[in-house]
């Protein structure tokens, strides 16, 4: 975050903006939005999401992952 918005906002000014950006554009425009982490756990934000860990797994099996998840 830059020291504008930083100082200008509590600490969960961005988080609470893009659930509130999500949320909106779920229900307005019927899409679904999906968060891929990589290697981080985006469940707070995103209701359908995935995470990649590229240390512990072939890229191979981590697309196969993605292409699932979005299948369902």
């Amino acid at each position: 975050m830059d020291t504008a918005t930083s100082t200008s906002n509590d600490q969960f000014y961005l988080d609470n903006h893009l659930k509130q950006v999500i949320a909106n554009e779920s229900m307005r425009n019927g899409i679904e939005i999906y968060g891929v982490g990589m290697g981080v756990d985006l469940s707070t934000y995103y209701r359908k999401n995935i995470v990649l860990d590229l240390q512990e797994t072939s890229l191979f099996i981590a697309v196969r992952q993605l292409f699932t998840m979005l299948k369902r």
